[in-house]
């Protein structure tokens, strides 16, 4: 009688799989379904069989329940569904068919953080590119969020409506050495311009009158202009030196007038790191020395790191730095090298990168001493991607 009623119990409430019991004991025996779920049950045969036909049944856990079971891989998601559902609430027998908690040892997955190379500028640091390549590209896939360029360039990648260009405040006007009032006059005004190398190449008089030009257009512009040489007296380095006081009587007479460092690489007098602290030390920072150039060169990259930390470590103390102006024009510079640089400016908390975490699935075709991760016949049989996000290093 007892093994009749387990027939019974076994049409009813296991009709959405095939699950392989070996018998029906007294010892085990499994608790009728109410007649509210009998609606829902079908027909299904049931094997009388101790291990998995890895060609028709598998072995799943079901979610609701945490019950692992063995399933014939033709039954329905919604049928397995409703079992789920009924197996949460009501008590079964765990003989070989039902068995919650064991090692799902067919199944295995994998996740790992996909980082990409792509990068974003973090909210209040600007790195600023001077380059031959597309900047607006370096813009949008390396976060170079200010870009030096030339008054007539300067419109092409503009745009205070469009979040894939330029906003104006954060152009620098490369003005060369012979801007007119007039010429200043005919163009948009931007926030920053730059004479480069001006003690060497031009004079006092065209660097004072051009900042009155620009002052009287805006009271907030910035005039930058820039020098590598050392800027006082030092026997270490004769014959690299120019007059740092001379500079600053006539050169920086002006509030809106500010100096950059563009040594690249260094010289007797010191390290670039060394120039910096001396350009600091003597124009006052940030009063006057506002900001310093980088170069993108291969050569000078293991200058990158410390530069790009004395960077951040002087815009975080007193809010110089900001933006940090990467030189890019020269020809051994290309992607590559702009993704090395970008690698080195997350790495020191100047850019975000981007990442997301993926899953991935796998099945095996065998028993359980065949199917024995990362050994035996394993197949990816899904791929799940995670929500992107933009993440310091």
């Amino acid at each position: 009688m007892k093994h009749l009623l387990c027939s019974v119990v076994l049409f009813f409430v296991l009709s959405f799989i095939s699950i392989l019991f070996v018998s029906c004991s007294s010892e085990n025996g499994i608790t009728s379904a109410p007649e509210s779920k009998s609606t829902v049950l079908e027909k299904a045969v049931v094997t009388p069989s101790t291990s998995i036909n890895h060609s028709t049944d598998t072995v799943i856990i079901l979610p609701k329940s945490g019950k692992m079971i063995q399933i014939s891989k033709s039954y329905p998601a919604d049928k397995i569904a409703l079992l789920d559902s009924y197996l949460t609430n009501h008590s079964v027998s765990t003989s070989n068919g039902v068995h919650p908690n064991l090692q799902n040892c067919d199944l295995h997955q994998e996740s790992y953080l996909e980082i990409d190379n792509t990068f974003q500028s973090i909210p209040g640091r600007s790195l600023c590119i001077w380059t031959n390549m597309d900047p607006l590209y370096l813009r949008n896939n390396y976060g170079f969020n200010n870009l030096i360029t030339s008054f007539d360039a300067a419109p092409g990648y503009t745009d205070s409506g469009n979040h894939t260009k330029y906003q104006q405040d954060s152009i620098m006007i490369n003005l060369g050495y012979y801007a007119t009032a007039q010429g200043i006059n005919s163009y948009p005004i931007y926030k920053y311009y730059l004479i480069d190398d001006a003690y060497e190449n031009s004079n006092a008089n065209y660097v004072t009158s051009t900042s009155v030009i620009l002052n009287m257009r805006s009271s907030a512009t910035k005039l930058l202009i820039s020098d590598y040489y050392w800027p006082d007296y030092n026997l270490l380095c004769w014959g690299q030196m120019d007059n740092g006081d001379e500079i600053k009587t006539n050169f920086l007479i002006n509030s809106n007038t500010y100096i950059m460092c563009d040594m690249y690489n260094g010289t007797d007098c010191g390290s670039v790191h060394t120039y910096w602290d001396r350009y600091a030390s003597c124009y006052g920072q940030p009063s006057k020395n506002l900001t310093n150039f980088i170069t993108m060169r291969p050569d000078c990259s293991p200058d990158w790191p410390v530069l790009l930390s004395v960077a951040l470590s002087w815009l975080n103390g007193w809010g110089a730095c900001n933006p940090i102006w990467i030189y890019a024009l020269d020809s051994n510079v290309n992607e590559s090298v702009v993704l090395s640089f970008c690698n080195i400016a997350w790495q020191t908390n100047w850019l975000l990168r981007y990442e997301r975490q993926v899953t991935v699935y796998y099945s095996c075709t065998g028993n359980c001493t065949v199917c024995n991760w990362p050994y035996g016949n394993w197949t990816v049989t899904n791929t799940v991607y995670g929500p992107a996000q933009w993440v310091l290093y």
